[in-house]
């Protein structure tokens, strides 16, 4: 039985999980931030699609992450302890 990742392992792989999701929300709004002045949208809606989209990219890493990783509160404290 293989045994369960330390307490560090998972912590580090939220930290990856956390700074890959600040890094594709900046970049999402850096684009669309872009195309919105070429088009000649405001700043609100291009905001409201940067978070569209971050919250979009957002559920999709979850979904694909590694099982090792798979987080709830109840675990995490669970390996903590």
């Amino acid at each position: 039985m293989p045994r369960p990742p330390s307490t560090s392992a998972v912590l580090d792989d939220v930290g990856d999980l956390l700074s890959d999701l600040a890094i594709w929300g900046l970049a999402s709004w850096t684009v669309l931030y872009h195309l919105g002045r070429v088009v000649g949208l405001g700043t609100t809606p291009v905001l409201l699609a940067s978070v569209a989209v971050t919250l979009a990219l957002s559920v999709t890493t979850w979904r694909h992450l590694p099982a090792r990783v798979g987080l709830s509160v109840r675990s995490v404290s669970r390996r903590a302890g």
